[in-house]
């Protein structure tokens, strides 16, 4: 089963650390990480809307292709 973990440049009480990342990327099979270069905090879903519904847009249609 394919997964995305869209990860972004740390923020004001950011919780996903680089080395949890890596840890993501060693032991999920399937897993594709996308780094994104805009900053983002504990609430990422309200601090970058757009860039994160560009991201797993992007990611859906490549699945479907």
């Amino acid at each position: 089963m394919p997964k995305l973990l869209v990860t972004f440049e740390p923020g004001f009480d950011t919780m996903l650390t680089p080395s949890m990342v890596e840890w993501c990327a060693a032991n999920f099979a399937s897993l594709e990480v996308v780094r994104r270069p805009e900053k983002a905090g504990h609430h990422t879903p309200e601090d970058q809307p757009a860039a994160l519904a560009e991201t797993l847009a992007g990611w859906l249609a490549a699945l479907s292709s």
